[in-house]
C-alpha cells in the first residue's frame, strides 16, 4: 500500500507531501466519522502555506524536476 500518488511517482512524476502527525490519522480516515467538522482550520492554513512555499521553491529552482 502507498500514497494516492504512488503510481505517478513510480512513473517518474515529481510528488511532494507533508509529513504530519499520523498518530491518530487512522482513527478517522475513511470511516463514518471522517467528516468536515473534524477539519482544523489552523492546520489547513499551515499545510497550505507549506505546500505553497514548496511550489514556489520548485518553480524557481535552477534545475528541472
Amino acid at each position: 500500500m502507498g500514497a494516492d500518488i504512488s503510481p505517478l511517482a513510480k512513473k517518474g512524476v515529481l510528488g511532494v507531501a507533508l509529513r504530519t502527525d499520523q498518530s491518530r490519522y487512522m482513527e478517522l480516515h475513511h470511516t463514518d466519522a471522517d467528516t468536515f467538522d473534524k477539519i482544523k482550520p489552523d492546520a489547513v492554513r499551515k499545510n497550505l502555506a507549506a505546500l505553497a512555499f514548496m511550489a514556489y521553491a520548485l518553480a524557481n529552482a535552477p534545475e528541472s524536476f
